[in-house]
């Protein structure tokens, strides 16, 4: 029996504001199974959920995604 392992590693980093840097926080995507993946960002405002962001990752790629406002988001892949 093969089993398909989708491996994806998520990193959030945090950032202040500086003249360099105009982003709130990234999310690093790498995708390193055989499989694209399709991820909705989604962020909850007045009890309803909102796409922030749509993005594809193709197989063995990576995806970065900034944000220019904090809050508390969440994925469906």
């Amino acid at each position: 029996m093969k089993v398909n392992v989708i491996y994806l590693t998520l990193i959030i980093g945090s950032y202040g504001f500086t003249n360099s840097q105009t982003h709130a926080s990234k999310f690093i995507v790498k995708n390193n199974s055989q499989r694209t993946l399709e991820i909705k960002i989604m962020k909850q405002f007045a009890g309803i959920d909102i796409r922030y962001s749509k993005c594809r990752v193709e197989n063995y790629d990576e995806h970065t995604e900034y944000f220019s406002t904090s809050g508390n988001y969440f994925l469906k892949i």
